[in-house]
């Protein structure tokens, strides 16, 4: 094990650091990546009926309709998850908040889409390319009203309402 050193003397308190051979950071990613997508698909999922074609211009935007196009990185949800798990050893009940952030994210893309007459994103059509200006402002909007239920849903989880309202 490496031990940092200062004129030839360990660091006082200084640790050596190992990690295990066995870890495949991209499957750990990948996991990750799973879970913050199930977690958004369970948002969406919650909500039906004569608003489902709402919910599924979403999921496409989201690339959670099921083809096999991009998805985008989904850095911020990972990174928050991430910090988390640093901190409480399990990612987990983060996971309504990581939905939030890539949801609020999300949100914010579509309408640049619009403002900036972006026609592909991902290599895919955007939203406002394929259904309009009017319905694609209603879906960017509903990201971001679905990026706050889903901060609520750390209510189920235990989460005090002061905590939730300051996330």
């Amino acid at each position: 094990m490496y031990h940092k050193t200062v004129n030839s003397q360990p660091t006082r308190g200084a640790k050596a650091v190992g990690y295990p051979s066995e870890v495949d950071i991209r499957t750990e990613f990948t996991t990750l990546l799973a879970d913050i997508e199930a977690e958004m698909s369970s948002v969406l999922d919650e909500r039906g009926g004569h608003a489902r074609p709402l919910y599924q211009m979403l999921a496409y935007h989201l690339g959670l309709d099921g083809t096999d196009g991009p998805r985008g990185k989904r850095m911020r949800p990972l990174l928050g998850l991430l910090a988390y798990h640093s901190l409480t050893g399990d990612y987990r009940p983060a996971l309504p908040g990581a939905a939030a952030v890539e949801l609020g994210h999300n949100f914010s893309l579509v309408h640049d889409d619009i403002e900036d007459a972006d026609a592909e994103r991902r290599h895919r059509p955007t939203l406002w390319a394929l259904w309009g200006v009017p319905l694609a402002i209603n879906a960017g909007d509903a990201m971001f009203a679905l990026s706050r239920l889903a901060l609520y849903r750390h209510l189920e989880d235990g989460f005090s309402e002061r905590r939730v309202l300051a996330l």
